[in-house]
Parts: structure tokens; sequence; C-alpha cells
């Protein structure tokens, strides 16, 4: 099917408006692009791209979702500092505080410049299927889900990605990330409960450290430095 591009010129005075079902009503693979700033302020379920379709939204700089975005297959691609507009920003940001994607959408990518990725909102395409992040700057997660098969992340600053509904089968790409990805690993130190009961652990093992977590007691000083 033929592809459809809506621009909003670099000369535009004023803030541009286009409605959600103006862009729902779009057929074939989709491309929306602003030379400057773009918000998604009105729902969209872009239920005409399906398999083989792309949904691409641009901005020279920032680029906000404050609703959802979904497709019926198509693969949706979120990109703020896209090079090549007359006010194109090295640091434009991507900020997410609504879903992107549902387990119908195809692969997700998301890409900022030095302003980075903020996550708040859920990023869902399901398992068999990618979510791609690729930043020059960092990427973070505030709150919502990142539910994917593959999660493939390239970023030049820090990524924190620390939601406990977080669900990835595999992760790929973390070698060209400088910084870390935030791990929470919640313990639990059941010792004085089991002693309500009478329950009295006993543990076999080989090395210093073979039963570091155990539940039956506290974690020592050397395994905290750990």
């Amino acid at each position: 099917m033929p592809s459809t591009a809506l621009r909003i010129p670099s000369s535009a005075a004023a803030d541009s408006t286009v409605s959600g079902s103006a862009l729902t009503a779009l057929t074939g693979s989709v491309t929306i692009q602003a030379s400057r700033d773009l918000k998604i302020d009105d729902a969209l379920s872009i239920t005409n791209q399906t398999a083989g379709n792309n949904v691409t939204i641009q901005a020279g700089r920032d680029l906000t979702v404050n609703q959802a975005v979904s497709t019926a297959g198509g693969d949706l691609k979120l990109q703020a500092a896209t090079t090549g507009f007359a006010n194109t920003s090295a640091t434009g940001t991507l900020t997410v505080n609504a879903a992107v994607g549902d387990t119908n959408t195809g692969n997700i990518s998301l890409s900022a410049g030095t302003g980075g990725i903020s996550l708040a909102g859920d990023v869902v395409n399901g398992s068999a299927k990618t979510v791609s992040l690729a930043s020059a700057g960092g990427i973070g997660q505030t709150a919502g889900s990142l539910q994917t098969g593959t999660l493939s992340i390239s970023a030049a600053g820090s990524v924190a990605l620390a939601q406990s509904t977080n669900a990835i089968d595999t992760l790929s790409g973390a070698t060209t990330t400088a910084g870390g990805i935030g791990v929470i690993l919640n313990l639990f130190n059941l010792r004085d409960l089991m002693a309500q009961f009478n329950i009295i652990p006993q543990s076999i093992k080989s090395g210093n450290f073979t039963d570091i977590g155990t539940s039956a007691r506290a974690l020592t000083a050397d395994e905290k430095a750990i």
C-alpha cells in the first residue's frame, strides 16, 4: 500500500493541531513529522496499519506522548531529535507519559537526542517482538511497564529500567551502553518468622557465598559488599 506523510512546516508561526480521527483514518505506512516539538494529546488507535506497515512519528526537537498510541500490527517508531529538519536540535527528548503499543502492535522503536528517553507509561508489544531504545543521552523509567520479547538498548548515558512489572525475554545491545542498567534484587530475612513455628533451617554448602540470599538469615557484611 502507498505511504502517507503528514508534515507540519518549519515556517509555522503558531502551534498546529491535527485531530486524532484524521490520523487514524490514514492507510498504508504513515509518517508524521514536526520540525520543532510534537505532542500527542489525543489517543491514537491506528487500526489501519497492520503487519507490513510502519507508523513513524518524528520531531525535530522534543516528542511527548501524553495519550496512548498503538497499531493493529504495524511497526511503531517514535523519534525525537530527528535530523534533517530546519529546527532539529540534538538535545531533543522523548517523554512517554502514556501507553505506547499493546499486544497487537508490531516492533516498537523509541529514539532521542542527548536529552534522553523518559518512560512513565507502559511500553508493550508482547513476546516474539522487539522494543528498541536508542538515545544519545540516558534512558530512565519512573513508572509504567516494559513488556516485550526482545529489548534492544543503545545509549550514551546511564540506563535505569527497574520497574517490578517489567517482563523482558531477551536483552540485546547492552554492551553499547555507557552507564548501568538499574536492577533491584529483593531479599527477605524470614529467620524470626521460622523461629515462631519452630522451623530450624540447615544448610550444606561448598563455599562462603553459595547460600547468599537465603531467607533463613540476614546478609553478612561481606555479602552486602558484593
